[in-house]
Parts: structure tokens; sequence; C-alpha cells
């Protein structure tokens, strides 16, 4: 299903970021003291200005002493420009800025302590150039914005190709669980073909991070149930929730209702599946950018829709499928890992979050295939899973802006 709808987090107090739209989707966490473009004739734009621009990057800035610099950056290419604040000697990036339209200023302002700076500027699809290093000196006793290294989509690669292969043998784990599940349907062993629906709807869930990948397909698999509208009769509904009406529907399935109605959705499901099976690695990949947006957008979900009721559809299983999205965020977390050490500040304290929701979770696992119901669970159990995953999404959102590409001066 399309996994959707990203949060701002708390980037803000990470470092200073000046984003609109660039090399894809980005969120956008302005600086506090950011003001709206105007041209550059605009004397109401406040800082000292400084040029974007291939010939003469970052002019009119030299530096100076340490704490808040306002700068206002000059667009003078006459083409769509970024740029980016960089220490020399660390590389790390203390904002960048996007989607500066020709002839047009923006002011930000950041906080510097003292070391060697440079502005960085990429115009439409030229090379990056770089700007002469200036000194700032002196110190400061305040907060200074911290710096962040840059990822590029090169960085992603490897994280990526990885997490496509860790995909691919979940799909084939996927698809026996689906054949297992059909042949107890088969045999009318129709509490062990519940069991075996949970397992399989599990598996399908820790595949979060690619789902946007599937398209169409994806959300034919597991489409949401229509609020209001029966799932059981709802003709536009199809895939794993439509398979759990039917099972879970009032008595015990027929012969009859089996062959003529489960069997038939358990089929075109477990076909959709083999055509993504088929088509991954071409016809259906994971965009780069991706990887950092999933690992928060996985959990967003089930915050907006499990946690509501919203996607349950008579099997009340809506804690497992909790526990199925940490299973699959951890996992896009594992391949992210190695890039998020030397830049997330907040790593851990995700993780700790993270394995706090968990065990909130796991209080309602009762047996193996056993899950409390959403509707047993009193106010404040509910509230608590409610706010700790409301924490948990805070950090998790913050990686979606540390893995975003940006463009980095060779």
């Amino acid at each position: 299903m399309g996994r959707a709808g990203a949060q701002a987090g708390r980037l803000g107090t990470a470092f200073a970021l000046v984003a609109a739209l660039g090399l894809a989707v980005r969120l956008s966490v302005p600086t506090p003291h950011a003001v709206a473009d105007a041209p550059h004739g605009d004397t109401s734009i406040p800082g000292t200005p400084v040029q974007v621009s291939q010939e003469a990057c970052g002019s009119g800035w030299s530096g100076g002493a340490a704490g808040p610099v306002t700068l206002a950056l000059w667009n003078a290419s006459g083409r769509n420009a970024e740029a980016a604040l960089e220490n020399a000697s660390t590389h790390e990036y203390l904002l960048y800025a996007e989607n500066l339209g020709a002839d047009v200023t923006r002011s930000v302002t950041v906080t510097l302590g003292p070391g060697s700076y440079r502005l960085l500027c990429f115009v439409d699809d030229e090379t990056g150039v770089a700007g002469p290093a200036q000194q700032v000196t002196g110190s400061y006793a305040g907060a200074l914005t911290p710096a962040v290294l840059p990822v590029s989509t090169t960085d992603l690669i490897e994280p990526l190709l990885a997490y496509q292969r860790w995909i691919s043998g979940r799909l084939t784990i996927l698809q026996n669980k689906l054949a297992r599940f059909e042949k107890r349907l088969h045999r009318g062993d129709w509490e062990r073909a519940k069991r075996s629906w949970l397992a399989t709807h599990r598996a399908w869930i820790v595949l979060g991070a690619a789902y946007d990948a599937f398209g169409d397909v994806g959300d034919a698999i597991d489409g949401r149930p229509t609020a209001g509208v029966d799932p059981a009769t709802d003709r536009s509904l199809t895939g794993f929730h439509k398979i759990e009406a039917l099972l879970w529907a009032q008595g015990r399935p027929t012969r009859h209702r089996m062959r003529a109605v489960i069997l038939p959705a358990v089929r075109t499901m477990a076909a959709s599946v083999t055509r993504i099976q088929q088509g991954w690695g071409t016809t259906f990949q994971v965009a780069p950018i991706d990887m950092g947006l999933r690992t928060h957008e996985i959990l967003e979900d089930g915050l907006r829709w499990d946690l509501t009721g919203r996607t349950d559809a008579g099997s009340h299983t809506t804690l497992a499928a909790l526990d199925a999205e940490m299973t699959g965020t951890r996992a896009v977390l594992s391949f992210l890992r190695p890039l998020l050490q030397p830049r997330d500040r907040d790593l851990a304290a995700t993780d700790a979050w993270l394995h706090r929701f968990k065990a909130d979770v796991d209080r309602y696992h009762r047996a193996k295939h056993v899950w409390a119901p959403l509707q047993d669970l009193g106010t404040g159990q509910l509230e608590r899973l409610h706010a700790d995953l409301d924490q948990t999404l805070e950090y998790l959102s913050e990686i979606a802006v540390l893995t975003d590409p940006e463009k980095v001066y060779q």
C-alpha cells in the first residue's frame, strides 16, 4: 500500500536547513530567522549579501566573529540554484538552501564557532563550485548550529542494494507462506488457515519500505477497508483484508463460499505477489530517497490506520500488524545505520524508543499466534501506545532529513 506523509520532526534543533524542492521530495526545516525570498534590490532582506553563482560563489562574505551570522544569499546566476554553507575542514553542512530562483535573495541565520567555512554553489545541473574559505575567529558562549555530514545519492547505493536483496528473500518467504495458507484452506482447516493468514499478512507488512515501489499491485494486495462499509461485501476491497473479512465472517465458511469466493481471492493475491517478485529490481524498485522516508512512514501509517482500528476487517490482529511494522522499520534502519552513526546524534534515543514501543506492544502478545484485540485495551493502555509511538516517530522523522541526498561538491 502507499506509505506517505512525512513529519518535519525535530531537525530544526539538529541543524539549520533551508529547503524547499530540489533533487527529490524533501522535508523542509527553515531556520528560525529565515524570511521570504525577494529580489536582490529589496533592502529589507537582512544579512550580508553573498553571491550564489558559478563565477563568484561566496563573494561578499569574508568571515568575521564567532556567533550568529546572517547571510543574504543572492542567486546571481540567472538560473535556478542551490547553496550550502560548509565547514571547510570537516566538509559538514550547516545549512542547505534549495530552490533559489534567478535574482532571488534569501536570508538565513546560522551560529558559527571558530573555524574555516565556505559557500558551495550548485547552479542547475552544472558541477558544483566552492567559494573561498573564510575564517571565523574568537569564541561564542551560546549554542552553535550543529553541522551534519551530507549524504549523497552515491552514499545510498550500497545500503539500497543490500535492502533490495533482503526484500527479494522476503518475497520468497511471503510466497511460501501464501502457498501454505492456500493448502490449509483447501483442507478446510479453518483455525490453522486463520493463523496462516496472520503469518502471511505479517510477512507482507515487514516489506514496509518497498510499498511505494509496488504501486497499484501493492494496493491490490493490501488495500484498506472503506470506512462504514462491511469489508466482506465491499466490492472495492481486495487482497489480505478482503480475505480476512471472509474468513472471520460470522459462522464457518461453507465449502461453496471457500471455492467460489475465498480461494479465488487468495489466488489473485498470490499472482500479484508473483508479479512483484518477477519484476523486483526492474519494474519494481526502491528509490534512494525512500530508504530514509520509510523509516518513519511505516509506523506513521500504524499510528494513523492501525491504532485507530481502521484496518481491522474482523481478525482483531491490529497489534500483530504493529509488531510487524516495527520489524520492517528496524530492517530499514539496519541498512542505513552505517550512514546514520556519524550523523544522527539521536540514534541511541531512537533505538531506545523503538525498544520501548515494542515492549508496549509485546504486553498484549498472549501466545504464538494470539494477540489481544485492540478493542480489549483500556483508555490508559491506548493512550500509552499512542504517546510512545508519537515520541518514537518524532525521533524516526529525523532520519528522513539526514538521509535526504544532497548535492556534494567534488
